[in-house]
């Protein structure tokens, strides 16, 4: 019972909650997740920091980035919760605009084939200049 606690403990932020039902859908680095979200990036790497103590989520390295995903082998009580809440949520506004710019994370990741910190923020930002080079660079 102690660990469904903790997770709505942890759920019940909703910076938290948004970026793990982000997380349910695709791998993301921090940087990634600040553009989607439109969060700092302090609040993103404390959120991920307090999931990722908590169990929720994993880690993995790659060069200097550093890619979060929901944990593999959640309990199942765990899972019909996040999915629970996925559904309710489908809808609303914030949801919406968080899976809208994920799928244009995905176009930018599939254009550029990496993550660019730098390229990826102008282009999440609709700056046209980085939108080009982004296609460019394909």
């Amino acid at each position: 019972m102690q660990g469904i606690l903790n997770l709505l403990k942890l759920l019940s932020d909703k910076s938290r909650l948004r970026t793990l039902l982000l997380l349910m859908k695709k791998e993301l680095c921090v940087c990634q997740l600040i553009e989607i979200l439109r969060l700092s990036q302090p609040l993103v790497s404390r959120n991920l920091n307090l999931m990722h103590r908590a169990g929720l989520i994993e880690a993995r390295r790659e060069g200097k980035l550093v890619f979060y995903s929901l944990k593999k082998g959640l309990p199942e009580e765990y899972l019909m919760i996040l999915r629970v809440i996925e559904e309710s949520l489908q809808g609303k506004i914030d949801i919406k605009s968080d899976l809208k710019n994920l799928k244009r994370c995905e176009e930018f990741i599939n254009s550029v084939g990496r993550c660019d910190v730098k390229l990826f923020r102008a282009f999440m930002r609709g700056k046209k200049k980085a939108a080009t080079v982004a296609v460019n660079l394909k």
